[in-house]
């Protein structure tokens, strides 16, 4: 018994292109394998964009609706006959479920900036064609006939026999050729660099693998766009833009940023912290003001009023941090902890002294 559509999105035979909508909308978000750590998760994920491509398709929902699964994936031998819904009924759902959600949500992708402009590491963004110009993402983008090219208007074919153009050869982006693990490469970034934001060229070389055991080597230029405020960790990913070798698809290749270690700050999610030095006179004086550098360079006043300061004190001052990459312009808060140098040795008439002040 085929698959049931309407059960997948948890919606009635009779649902309205909205209502139909909707339902993909919640379930999508619901089981986005980014979210949803659950076992089983990205299965479901994976059925629910294929339930919404077909039911949001009106020709491929009627094909559905008369002849089910099989009829509109060719299972029932010829399909639909003369004067029945036109002819879908070798329907194969493209494999790539994340091209499906780019395509939905567009601009409001909610995962879209975890990563950037380029792509993460889940493959959102420009994940298998997704937003990259030319169009080879969509609804109906990378799936469909078994010449190469259907789905709906802007999708390429492929992943299935037959199918033409780069969808069928040696490390091409579709068909179900396996494909090699991505290669990842480290950038270590200042934290000025990260606050700012930063443009990067990054020159790779990649080889590309015959099948009569030649080889040859593409030079390309890739750059990464790296935005205010991410965080170490924050993957970047050129899909199939690594080595090629003979029947397998073309490595992607991952850039991961690093901090570089900072001579005076110490990051802490959004916030930095700092590490301030007064004198022991300053400290028990008080009435003094206390100037820290800023990430910006700035000069930052913190009065510290009259009374005692005591070693390890903190202070906040707000808005110092870092940029909030996804808030934007909002920053984190500066952290200063206030040491106090004492001195190393004191002489008998300073030890005297002290006596007699504190006594």
């Amino acid at each position: 018994m085929g698959k049931d559509y309407y059960q997948v999105l948890g919606v009635n035979k009779g649902a309205s292109a909205e209502e139909i909508k909707k339902a993909y909308r919640k379930s999508a978000l619901k089981f986005h394998p980014d979210k949803n750590k659950n076992p089983g998760a990205e299965d479901k994920f994976k059925e629910i964009a294929e339930a919404f491509e077909v039911l949001s398709d009106p020709d491929k929902k009627e094909t559905y609706d008369r002849y089910g699964e099989e009829g509109l994936k060719g299972g029932m031998g010829g399909g639909p006959g003369p004067g029945g819904a036109k002819n879908f009924h070798n329907y194969q759902f493209h494999g790539d479920p994340f091209a499906t959600f780019s395509s939905f949500f567009g601009d409001e992708d909610p995962f879209k900036d975890l990563f950037g402009d380029n792509g993460g590491f889940g493959g959102f963004g420009q994940r298998m064609g997704g937003g990259m110009p030319g169009g080879m993402g969509g609804f109906g983008g990378m799936g469909g006939m078994p010449s190469g090219m259907g789905g709906m208007p802007g999708g390429m074919g492929g992943g299935m026999p037959g199918g033409s153009g780069m969808f069928g050869m040696p490390g091409g982006f579709g068909g179900g050729s396996p494909k090699q693990a991505a290669i990842e490469k480290t950038i270590p970034l200042s934290l000025e660099e990260l606050y700012e934001g930063c443009s990067k060229k990054m020159k790779i070389t990649r080889t590309i693998h015959q099948n009569n055991g030649t080889s040859s080597q593409d030079e390309n230029i890739l750059t990464l766009n790296i935005k205010p405020g991410w965080k170490a960790g924050t993957k970047l990913t050129f899909p199939n833009e690594g080595d090629v070798y003979p029947g397998k698809k073309a490595q992607d290749v991952v850039f991961i940023i690093a901090e570089k270690p900072h001579s005076f700050f110490k990051r802490e999610g959004n916030d930095l912290h700092y590490t301030a030095q007064i004198s022991l006179v300053e400290a028990l004086c008080g009435n003094m003001e206390l100037v820290v550098p800023a990430i910006t360079q700035e000069k930052v006043p913190i009065p510290l009023g009259n009374n005692t300061i005591k070693p390890g004190s903190k202070r906040k001052i707000k808005g110092y941090g870092m940029p909030i990459s996804k808030q934007l312009g909002q920053y984190g808060d500066m952290l200063v902890t206030i040491n106090v140098d004492f001195p190393m040795s004191l002489s008998d008439q300073q030890k005297s002294e002290v006596r007699r002040i504190f006594s």
